[in-house]
């Protein structure tokens, strides 16, 4: 009752200071004080239980949500985004756990576990997000009453307790003087109103008043040359997984656009920019963008060694003067490279690079097969011994795969076996470090069905491309069979010989899952066994790859094997 009475009187005084004072406040602004502050948003936007307890409370090693179904909140949360507009926006777990790592980085501040005050800088993909994030941040800010600072055209704009007032800069808000707030306020400020970086006005020498929160795109140039008075922080927002896509495409755009998601996803990678808010020509426009980046590489393997030490020295946190790697970066990487986090839920400047679609990796090794198989080569060799860009390995792999494929097949699979928590392990592996494993290894092979192997070798009589329709594919002996569309199939090819039918994944990862909607794939196959006991899924992976689990399968393909291809020259 006395809160309420209080939150009227503030909103009284409040107005009558916006009707009386020459501020050039945004109305906007405005309502959103008067909409969100002291309203908190509820537990399916904040990662609490019904009980107000954490889902997992963030330390260094753990971030502080851990969502199991493609990352994707339970509750579905949207809420406004805020601007003029006032659109929708999809909550993802990415923000929270942005908003939890910068409040622990805060708190080694306030707890004198570090000395300085800190600088937190959210980077990441281009169009996963990063911007809109802030409007979450805010939200969540303003519900807890907690004073916070925007900067937007140029001005500061503080959120309080009595209302939002323009900040002048040299104000003894930015000071550690002032004595206005319990803490430091937020400062929240997006790249696009501060390009060269976070203004000298918020951290300069002897200014520790807010603590400013930096986003912007992985361009470290912008704060390696934070003053020492402040303690960087940088954190990687991870891009978004194809369950969100799906869930944020079907509320905001409607269930018919989903396909059309799907389809944006698989050509161009999991940026919401792209996926949800693009117009046709924009995707136009970045698509002939992604095939300039491609055809620029006159040399494939300097060109991508170029990223990978950019990527080395954004990690490291050097920055790196040099223009033509700027330009690299600026033109190749974002449109070829995808950066993310290796552990979604630690949330860190960790990175690996990956390629950012399918389709750009057909694309890649299109431009790829313009050089020698010792060229492919020499690149496989350049991104293995990089664990940051080991991901990117398993493009080149699948390219050399397919090509080599085509010509003859020649292959050992060893069967995998399941460890009691129920994930499947290759049976290749040396588990003495881990008795568990080493124990269901030795039951599965003294078992009474013991471990299976094959041997297959034999040059193909044609090759096929299937598409993603209802119609069946008439199976015929030793004819190697290709998707149009890895995401629609659920695997990579597949082929029958002496009677078994071969369902096949290409990776260089260390684990990988099974699709579900391989079983669509499976109603259509006319002329392979029906019997399951002579169906083989094998995941087809680099020799030099030491270990290999994949988790259950969710649907019948039959025994799980792994195949293991040196990376060698084929062809004279």
């Amino acid at each position: 009752m006395i809160e309420s009475l209080l939150r009227n009187v503030r909103r009284i005084v409040y107005n009558w200071r916006v009707k009386h004072t020459n501020t050039s406040t945004a109305d906007y602004l405005c309502s959103l004080w008067r909409e969100w502050w002291g309203i908190p948003l509820s537990a399916e936007f904040t990662g609490t239980r019904t009980d107000g307890r954490p889902f997992d409370s963030y330390s260094e090693t753990d971030g502080p949500l851990k969502v199991e179904d493609g990352d994707v909140l339970p509750g579905l949360p949207f809420m406004e985004h805020y601007g003029p507009e006032r659109k929708l926006l999809y909550v993802r777990a990415e923000y929270l756990r942005m908003y939890e790592y910068i409040n622990y980085c805060i708190g080694l501040r306030r707890d004198g576990i570090t000395a300085s005050s800190p600088a937190v800088i959210i980077t990441g993909q281009p169009g996963v997000g990063k911007t809109v994030g802030s409007s979450y941040f805010l939200r969540r800010r303003l519900g807890e009453k907690k004073p916070t600072m925007l900067l937007q055209g140029g001005i500061y704009h503080l959120f309080h307790d009595m209302g939002v007032d323009r900040v002048a800069k040299g104000s003894s808000v930015f000071t550690n003087k002032f004595e206005g707030f319990s803490e430091p306020p937020w400062c929240l400020i997006d790249s696009a109103d501060a390009p060269d970086g976070i203004p000298r006005s918020v951290v300069g020498i002897g200014l520790s008043g807010v603590n400013p929160i930096y986003i912007s795109s992985p361009n470290n140039s912008r704060w390696s040359k934070l003053h020492q008075s402040r303690t960087k922080y940088v954190a990687i927002m991870n891009p978004w997984t194809e369950k969100e896509l799906v869930v944020a495409s079907e509320r905001l755009l409607g269930p018919e656009r989903t396909e059309e998601t799907l389809r944006r996803l698989e050509r161009w990678g999991p940026t919401a920019r792209l996926c949800l808010g693009s117009s046709a020509n924009d995707i136009l426009s970045h698509d002939s963008l992604c095939q300039n980046a491609i055809d620029r590489m006159d040399k494939v393997s300097a060109t991508l060694n170029s990223i990978i030490e950019y990527s080395q020295e954004l990690k490291a946190d050097r920055p790196r003067p040099d223009e033509k790697a700027q330009r690299v970066l600026g033109q190749e990487s974002h449109k070829i490279c995808l950066i993310e986090r290796p552990d979604v839920n630690k949330v860190s400047n960790e990175q690996r690079l990956l390629i950012t679609s399918r389709e750009i990796a057909v694309r890649c090794a299109l431009r790829i097969k313009r050089n020698d198989e010792a060229e492919v080569l020499d690149m496989w060799n350049l991104f293995s011994k990089h664990a940051d860009a080991r991901g990117m390995t398993g493009a080149i792999f699948e390219a050399y795969l397919h090509n080599i494929f085509r010509r003859q097949i020649v292959m050992d699979g060893l069967e995998m076996f399941q460890a009691p928590s129920g994930k499947y392990h290759a049976s290749f592996v040396d588990f003495g470090g881990k008795p568990g494993l080493n124990a269901a290894l030795k039951a599965a092979c003294n078992a009474p069905r013991s471990l299976d192997n094959f041997h297959v070798d034999f040059k193909p009589v044609s090759c096929s491309v299937f598409n993603n329709s209802k119609d069946v594919i008439n199976v015929q002996d030793h004819v190697y069979y290709q998707p149009a569309s890895k995401m629609q199939a659920g695997i990579d090819s597949f082929f029958t010989d002496n009677g078994y039918l071969y369902l096949i994944q290409m990776t260089g990862a260390l684990t990988h899952n099974i699709k579900d909607s391989l079983s669509t794939l499976l109603k259509r196959l006319v002329g392979a066994p029906s019997d399951k006991s002579y169906w083989r899924f094998v995941f087809v992976i680099p020799k030099d790859v030491d270990s290999f689990d994949c988790p259950k399968p969710q649907i019948e393909v039959g025994k799980l094997f792994t195949g293991r291809i040196e990376m060698k020259v084929t062809v004279d």
